[in-house]
């Protein structure tokens, strides 16, 4: 009896032994488990491609350069008893065409308040007050209205003659001063008025 017993315990012993073999032959080892997760991702940028990487060029700043100008030249002038911005033109510049020159030279100094011994700037070149654009060079920025005082007997068509050379430019002082004139005629001694830009070169006419 106990003989058929360790008989019976044998075939067991030796059928779980078949199993396990057959187990561990069927079934592939797992992989070892790794914590360093940082070093697989490289691994696995470096074996393949390359990622493209977009860059966007910086923008080139703009050209704020304005064009390119010719310096203006001034020297200076004592007043003389009985002296006109018109008066001081002629003997300067040979016309009184460019008295607009001296005042836009002088753009503090009252026309009809010059005093003898009082100093001046007067423009080497009367066309060039505020800078002259090299040929080829658009000008930035428009030439702005000068301001001017009113003398007695002065007429829209006399300042327009002594300023711009020519009288057809007194409709555009008119205009210009809309606000400041009911009429062309309503013109007072010590009222101030804007005298725009010419329609032209400084003494064309």
């Amino acid at each position: 009896m106990r003989g058929g017993a360790y008989r019976l315990l044998g075939g067991f012993a030796a059928l779980a032994l078949v199993w396990v073999a057959v187990y561990w032959a069927v079934e592939p080892p797992a992989p070892p488990i790794t914590f360093d997760a940082g070093a697989d991702a490289a691994d696995v940028i470096a074996d393949g491609d390359e990622v493209p990487i977009e860059t966007i060029a910086a923008a080139a700043p703009p050209d704020r350069r304005g064009p390119a100008v010719v310096p203006p030249e001034f020297e200076e002038y004592v007043v003389r008893g009985g002296d006109t911005f018109q008066s001081i033109a002629r003997a300067r510049y040979g016309s009184a065409r460019h008295a607009e020159a001296v005042a836009r030279a002088n753009p503090f100094v009252s026309p009809d308040r010059l005093r003898a011994g009082q100093t001046l700037r007067l423009p080497v070149d009367p066309t060039n007050v505020q800078g002259k654009p090299i040929a080829g060079d658009e000008p930035t920025e428009p030439r702005m209205p000068v301001e001017y005082v009113v003398k007695q007997g002065d007429t829209l068509t006399g300042i327009a003659r002594a300023f711009y050379g020519t009288t057809r430019e007194a409709d555009r002082i008119f205009e210009a001063n809309r606000d400041r004139l009911r009429s062309r005629d309503s013109l007072r001694v010590g009222q101030v008025i804007l005298l725009p830009p010419g329609s032209g070169p400084p003494g064309s006419g």
